[in-house]
């Protein structure tokens, strides 16, 4: 089966004569691991950057090309390999924008953009500086599945199509929907077990002259929605002593996640989130079971954590894991009817808060009224981000162009999202940006649901009980046991410290009244003020969108007449989350 370093010259010949292009393949086909390769070998003086979108495929790509490219080097936050030899740096999309708006990008002469179709809000803004700017270098774009004629037109692109076909994938669909994906999942593994444990002396008997046939094990990997229904699955496969589980999402140590890649004598069963849809590829998987759903921030207003269906690109991506290494089997836990009326992607720039967006393009001096984006974003999204943008004096608008403010500046080089670092920067004004950070290093967090029930603790405040937490963490003379005691997940207490040290650095040390820190959350996210009704619930004030006290809050049996919140979770009902009596 031929592999991209077959079509090296004419691959070569194509980034040669364009400025932009396109490089598209199926999932596992060695894009990644193949094109920095062949750039670094043809071009050794040049300097080449290779974008990612998640950690995971930052460490696994160095791990992998650090014995075959010379002077590779890696950059994310709180880790990075680098020195004034090095040609070739793999990193971040985040990155990679803070050194777009630090005035770096001459400094490269080839840019890797990989996995462009997730096509998040980050992508895009590296798509629009890009685009917009004087750069001379040349532009690789990567995916295995990517909308070609949007792309090809905005950058004027010319293709190279990998074409090669892998091994067969069979697919399996339920007959009825599955209610309980968790049970099922744990199901299909054992049943997978059963059927190599009843079939393992027919197939001895097929390949008993082929020793390596005989050692291969066909791992197995599980896409669920989130960190809750990972743990609880893992539970489940404790009771199964011929595998060993292994879990994989973003709240855990880069340490914790390349655990996936070593070698053991027992069945590998991955429980990861989308993290392993693209970006890595896992030696040994034969089996996907795909639950068919992920756990994503809606924007509606207001920022919302829910659960949704898979788009149908998703999962072929999830089905392309099972194949890469021989015929594979992918058990979708879902009708093919199910399957057939699945939607396929919208980027983000269509459906999210764009005020991280519009602000870095701002800052690099795009008018963002008149620029052409691949997707042109909603005008109701548009203006709720400038206005919120404007209402904290981020940006100001002269002869009809939106300019960044000194405020601005300074809120756009935060490693922080914007309404998170405009809570970061309000705190200093009010003297309290110590306890600021501290409650920040755990809510600025994707998935922060590692604290016991806040309910019970009747006379705390939730911001001041996750602070007080964090300050006890900090302290304890063995933070494991802490940890345990207090229910805490121990790997995103480490990134919590990490957080908490870097955001330090940025404050005077004198800043630390606390007694400001619960009126600087209402002022830095008025947005999500709320107020009680009679019937439990209450109606935001902004939006008049009806929410409800998440279970776990301190606030669950306590009334307020306003309050102000961090974000809502959907489930069953909207949720309010990390909330504190509204003061002015």
């Amino acid at each position: 089966m031929k592999n991209f370093k077959d079509y090296e010259d004419q691959i070569i010949n194509i980034i040669s004569r364009n400025k932009v292009t396109i490089i598209s393949g199926p999932t596992g086909c060695g894009k990644s691991t193949i094109i920095p390769q062949i750039l670094s070998k043809k071009f050794a003086h040049k300097k080449i950057v290779m974008i990612e979108p998640r950690r995971i495929a930052v460490s696994s790509l160095f791990n992998f090309l650090q014995n075959k490219i010379q002077n590779i080097g890696y950059k994310m936050r709180f880790n990075k390999k680098i020195n004034k030899n090095t040609k070739v740096t793999i990193m971040t999309d985040g990155m990679f924008i803070n050194e777009l708006l630090d005035g770096r990008l001459n400094e490269y002469d080839y840019v890797i953009l990989d996995e462009i179709h997730e096509r998040s809000i980050r992508i895009d803004c590296i798509i629009s500086i890009l685009k917009n700017s004087n750069w001379k270098g040349k532009l690789i774009l990567m995916s295995a599945t990517i909308e070609q004629e949007k792309l090809i037109k905005y950058f004027n692109a010319e293709v190279f199509e990998f074409k090669e076909k892998g091994y067969k994938a069979n697919v399996f669909y339920e007959d009825e929907p599955i209610q309980d994906y968790i049970n099922e999942s744990y199901l299909k593994v054992k049943k997978i077990l059963e059927e190599e444990e009843k079939n393992r002396d027919e197939i001895d008997n097929i390949f008993e002259d082929n020793e390596e046939k005989n050692k291969e094990k066909k791992d197995i990997l599980i896409f669920l929605p989130g960190e809750e229904d990972i743990n609880e699955l893992f539970k489940l496969l404790k009771r199964i002593p011929a595998i060993k589980a292994y879990k994989i999402h973003s709240t855990l140590t880069d340490k914790e996640q390349n655990k996936i890649f070593e070698e053991t004598k027992f069945k590998k069963v991955i429980l990861s989130t989308n993290i392993c849809e693209t970006s890595v590829t896992i030696p040994g998987i034969r089996y996907v079971i795909d639950c068919g759903l992920y756990k994503t921030k809606i924007y509606d207003e207001i920022d919302y954590m829910g659960i949704k269906e898979i788009t149908i690109e998703s999962a072929e991506q999830r089905k392309g894991r099972c194949n890469r290494l021989g015929e594979g089997y992918c058990y979708r836990l879902y009708t093919e009817e199910k399957y057939t009326s699945l939607k396929h992607n919208i980027p983000e720039i269509m459906q999210s808060d764009l005020s991280y967006l519009f602000l870095s393009l701002i800052k690099f001096g795009i008018n963002i009224l008149n620029t052409e984006y691949v997707d042109k974003p909603s005008l109701k999204n548009v203006n709720q981000s400038l206005k919120f943008l404007l209402q904290i004096c981020a940006i100001t608008m002269k002869n009809n162009i939106f300019e960044i403010t000194k405020y601005g500046e300074e809120l756009v080089k935060l490693p922080l999202d914007i309404k998170m670092g405009n809570f970061f920067l309000t705190s200093k004004k009010y003297n309290c940006a110590k306890h600021c950070a501290l409650l920040i290093s755990v809510i600025s967090q994707e998935n922060f649901n590692f604290f016991e029930d806040l309910k019970n603790k009747k006379n705390k405040d939730d911001i001041l009980y996750l602070i007080d937490t964090v300050e006890a963490y900090l302290v304890a003379n063995n933070k494991l046991d802490f940890c345990r005691e207090y229910k805490l997940n121990m790997k995103a207490m480490i990134r919590a410290e990490l957080i908490y040290e870097d955001l330090k650095r940025r404050i005077n040390h004198k800043d630390s009244d606390i007694k400001n820190l619960q009126k600087t959350f209402c002022e830095a996210f008025r947005h999500n003020k709320a107020q009680s009704m009679k019937d439990g619930s209450y109606i935001m004030l902004e939006t008049q969108k009806q929410i409800f006290i998440h279970p776990k809050s301190s606030y669950f049996r306590k009334r307020c007449k306003f309050i102000t919140f961090l974000n809502v979770l959907q489930t069953t009902k909207p949720y309010a989350k990390i909330i504190t009596k509204f003061l002015q």
